[in-house]
């Protein structure tokens, strides 16, 4: 019976693990997409900005979008795109 409860608890701390792996893998994934998502749009902004061109940056970031479809990467990436692309867009306002 002791053994059985032992087996019990150990398998849930294993599913628990296995479940919490996902999530923090899922999160590094997302945030490393978001981080190059802002990168690219920043760049692309910002050389939108000095040759006086705005471009839609959501439609903008699906035509680009380095990694697969549905991934957290992608998902990522196609929220930080347009929150570079503001910025760097909005980043040479002074200038003109």
């Amino acid at each position: 019976m002791k053994k059985k409860a032992i087996g019990l608890v150990a398998l849930c701390l294993v599913v628990v693990v296995a479940i919490s792996a996902f999530f923090v893998i899922r999160e590094v994934n997302y945030n490393y997409g978001k981080e190059q998502g802002y990168l690219i749009g920043y760049s692309i902004g910002h050389t939108d900005n000095l040759s006086g061109e705005k471009q839609e940056s959501q439609t903008l970031a699906g035509g680009i979008v380095p990694f697969e479809v549905g991934s957290a990467k992608w998902k990522g990436f196609m929220m930080g795109f347009p929150e570079g692309y503001t910025d760097g867009y909005n980043s040479n306002n002074s200038v003109k």
